[in-house]
């Protein structure tokens, strides 16, 4: 009996010991995954940023272009207005036109300043948001 307790306690040893270096291999196996999806999410992250660095840039190519646009109307407008008055004198009615057509660029200038704004800003919480998403989906991978 003693012979029979002693031959299943071994067994018994054997298989914790067979367990232990698979535990140990499921570790380095682990351990090596989440190495990878770091390195894979700090990849993915420099992208993210990379690509929301050429998307602020374009829109800021696209608001200084548009700015000198209106900037070009408005000295075609003020050089209309000064060759009107060198030839004719001065028009009130010319004059308040301008005016609106200044007031009208101004505001369209803002309104497209405050969709750029707000676009930039939705382009960045999405690809924060993305970037959350990715960071818990690799933390969870982990865990």
């Amino acid at each position: 009996e003693a012979h029979d307790r002693a031959t299943a306690l071994q067994g018994i040893v054997e298989e914790q010991s067979l367990n232990q270096g698979r535990s140990s291999a499921l570790e380095a196996r682990l351990d090596e995954q989440a190495a990878s999806l770091e390195s894979a999410l700090r990849l993915l992250k420099q992208e993210a940023e990379e690509h929301a660095e050429t998307q602020l840039r374009a829109i800021t190519d696209v608001k200084a272009s548009l700015c000198q646009e209106a900037h070009d109307r408005a000295t075609a407008l003020q050089g209309i207005v000064e060759e009107q008055s060198l030839n004719q004198g001065r028009s009130s009615a010319l004059e308040a036109r301008l005016d609106e057509q200044a007031a009208s660029l101004e505001s369209a200038l803002r309104l497209l300043k405050q969709e750029a704004e707000e676009h930039a800003e939705t382009q960045l919480r999405a690809i924060t948001d993305v970037k959350a998403s990715l960071c818990q989906e690799a933390h969870d991978r982990a865990t």
